[in-house]
């Protein structure tokens, strides 16, 4: 009988602790959470709305305990405004088509512009083409600057618009310029007897392949200077006529003369003029506002098990500990009245 006391008794006490160990079990696994995340831009805006105040999980209670709020990240806050580009041509002159393209996107922001004014602004550029215009004029007498003109007005070919234009040079400077011109002498021989012609001093046989003569003399007949001037070649120029009377033959020597001619250089600019064009363009251009952000937050609500529930089991676990007792006391005392009872009738 004893051992079966005490077997009960042992019983009670495992029941009380295992109902005080769910107890304790129950209030370490209390705690649920639920989290939301939003965008605001007051950092300090609450979200309490967003949670209920008491919940219910796998038949479990739960109480609203606190809110914890968190800064997750931030970025400023963004806004397109309207942005102007100015778009400056290249000096378009006259006669070429100025064409601004339509649209373009921007390459250091990736912003898309459309045209809004082709010609916002116009100006004139006078030196847009520089082309040099050379020219002289050659004298056969010796010239300085001030015997000759300090301007000379030249006609030429705009080389980038292909029209003809006048360009007034000035004089840059006076050179000689050496120069072999090809001329010729003519020599009429009349005949001097039967076998001979004569031309001056010099008799030449009738039959000859070609007159032979002396160049110096030849020269210096035309008022010519030996040294500047060279004969070539002489020969016969047809057959022999009768002139006045004479019979007469015809030669010719080809010389070369050298000359020197004066040469005054003159040299300007033909400038062309163009208009340089500013087209203006516009676009949506996002940007970022100082000192405004967006912010992306946490909202964690900490739930906690009702109170009431976690100390039932407690509860209980004590009240059979108690009856235990108080049975156990009852029961040992039983148990003693009778053994005195026992003692007595003996």
């Amino acid at each position: 009988m004893k051992n079966k006391v005490i077997t009960f008794f042992l019983l009670l006490v495992l029941t009380t602790g295992l109902l005080s160990g769910c107890a304790t079990n129950n209030s370490e696994d209390s705690t649920v959470k639920k989290e939301i995340t939003y965008q605001t831009e007051d950092k300090s805006e609450k979200k309490d709305s967003s949670f209920q105040e008491k919940i219910h999980e796998n038949g479990k209670s739960y109480k609203l305990d606190h809110i914890e709020y968190k800064v997750i990240s931030k970025e400023n806050k963004k806004k397109n405004g309207n942005y102007t580009k100015e778009v400056v041509s290249d000096p378009i002159i006259a006669g070429e088509n100025y064409a601004p393209v339509q649209e373009f996107v921007d390459p250091d922001n990736g912003v898309k512009f459309s045209l809004s004014n082709a010609k916002a602004k116009e100006k004139v550029v006078d030196d847009v083409y520089s082309q040099e215009v050379t020219g002289y004029t050659d004298y056969d007498q010796f010239v300085d600057s001030s015997s000759v003109p300090s301007e000379k007005t030249i006609t030429t070919t705009n080389e980038n618009t292909g029209e003809v234009q006048e360009v007034v040079c000035t004089l840059t400077g006076i050179e000689p310029i050496e120069n072999l011109e090809n001329s010729y002498i003519d020599i009429t021989y009349i005949s001097y007897d039967s076998d001979y012609f004569q031309w001056g001093d010099t008799v030449v046989k009738k039959n000859e392949s070609k007159p032979d003569l002396d160049s110096a003399t030849l020269v210096k007949s035309v008022g010519a200077d030996p040294n500047t001037c060279t004969v070539k070649n002489v020969y016969w120029r047809g057959k022999t006529y009768t002139q006045n009377g004479e019979i007469c033959r015809d030669a010719r020597a080809d010389v070369t003369i050298k000359k020197t001619y004066y040469r005054a250089n003159y040299t300007g600019t033909l400038q062309t003029s163009g208009t340089v064009y500013t087209a203006e363009y516009t676009g949506i251009l996002e940007y970022s506002v100082p000192d405004q952000y967006i912010y992306d937050m946490s909202a964690t609500a900490i739930y906690h098990q009702s109170h009431i529930a976690l100390m039932v089991g407690a509860g209980i676990g004590i009240l059979i500990l108690i009856a235990a007792i108080v049975w156990l006391l009852m029961f040992f005392s039983k148990k003693k009245k009778e053994n005195n009872s026992e003692e007595k009738s003996k």
